[in-house]
């Protein structure tokens, strides 16, 4: 439907909507001005900035890959029923609401970084927009195609390195909010993950925070334990949750035939809440805020450094081909290389994503 109606709007010329396989993209000049304002007002202190970025970038590049070779052969030797890596997808693997939020913000900052830097740059900008692939917003900034490629090589790296680096910064200005909003006691047991075909599947969720059962504070996992080690098969419990109360018939226990189950992978959230977010908004304003700021934190660190990894069109495959350059390798060394290990990062992220349905 979302399709049919952009086709529509396609013959409004004004609007510049294009329609490429099921991805919507919306071109504006509208924000480059914007764009060009910023960057003015950086001066200096922005090419300071964009410097940083080439340090953080380059040194993600090639640990994002150690860190990610880690952890799949630790999950490989222990497995895990949660993935190293997974697919960002609003309202299946992440939030709808709080996942949707997350990825605009990191979209938004992003692209705009880009966009700034490469105006710091004294470069043109083609144009910028909104894209939308099929539930998933976007937006991108577009730099001339002939400048970037006729640009020196620290001026590519800049640009290149500008839109993770950006979120590096979002991502842990949010955690420090989120660690800020949450000082006080720990309140609240984060759900991890939901065990399939287990009493909790279907009613409880990954990422719901569990507030009581039965009347019952729940402060972090070792109250959770001690409610459920007095628990028994088919016993019915109500659950508060941030989220709303959820009623569950519970299982038996695959250890204890006589002692209950509920079905979840659990960890202690993050300390809370008496804090001002809670004193001015409630515990339900304050656990939608720090979920909120969780996701930001989540979300923009997490595909900052994904999008580092030595893997064109990826802004990592850029600078990594770029640094290559500066050594002065053979051209066809040099292809070799960038298409050996984006094949290499390629395949590790494919079976992290997949390690926990083969195990």
């Amino acid at each position: 439907s979302i399709i049919i109606i952009l086709d529509y709007l396609q013959k409004f010329k004004n609007w510049n909507i294009e329609r490429q396989s099921v991805v919507l993209l919306i071109r504006t000049k509208k924000g480059i001005s914007f764009i060009e304002t910023i960057a003015n007002k950086l001066g200096r202190f922005g090419y300071k900035v964009a410097d940083a970025g080439v340090v953080v970038a380059i040194i993600s590049v090639f640990v994002a890959p150690v860190l990610m070779t880690y952890y799949f052969i630790k999950n490989l030797v222990t497995p895990s029923p949660v993935p190293t890596v997974t697919l960002v997808i609003p309202g299946i693997t992440i939030p709808l609401f709080y996942g949707l939020a997350g990825i605009i913000i990191l979209i938004v900052f992003h692209e705009l970084s880009h966009g700034i830097v490469a105006k710091l740059e004294k470069m043109k900008i083609d144009s910028v927009g909104a894209l939308l692939f099929l539930i998933i917003p976007g937006a991108f900034v577009e730099p001339n195609e002939e400048e970037l490629k006729k640009a020196n090589r620290r001026t590519k790296l800049r640009i290149y390195s500008a839109g993770s680096f950006a979120n590096y910064i979002v991502g842990f200005t949010a955690l420090l909010l989120l660690i800020s909003a949450s000082h006080g006691f720990s309140q609240g047991m984060y759900i991890n993950e939901v065990i399939k075909n287990s009493s909790a599947y279907g009613v409880l969720e990954r990422g719901e925070t569990i507030v009581s059962i039965n009347g019952t504070e729940i402060n972090g996992v070792e109250d959770f334990i001690n409610f459920m080690n007095n628990t028994k098969p088919n016993e019915t419990i109500v659950i508060q949750t941030d989220r709303g109360i959820k009623r569950v018939v519970l299982g038996e226990h695959p250890k204890n035939n006589n002692k209950g189950f509920l079905g979840i992978v659990i960890k202690e959230p993050f300390k809370a809440p008496k804090s001002y977010i809670r004193k001015f908004f409630g515990v339900y304003g304050y656990w939608a805020i720090t979920k909120m700021l969780y996701w930001i934190f989540l979300l923009n660190v997490g595909v900052g450094m994904f999008n580092l990894f030595p893997i064109k069109p990826l802004d990592g495959g850029f600078i990594f081909e770029e640094l290559l350059t500066k050594i002065g390798l053979r051209e066809r060394l040099l292809k070799s290389l960038v298409y050996g290990v984006a094949v290499f990062s390629i395949t590790l992220v494919l079976l992290s994503i997949l390690l926990p349905y083969l195990t």
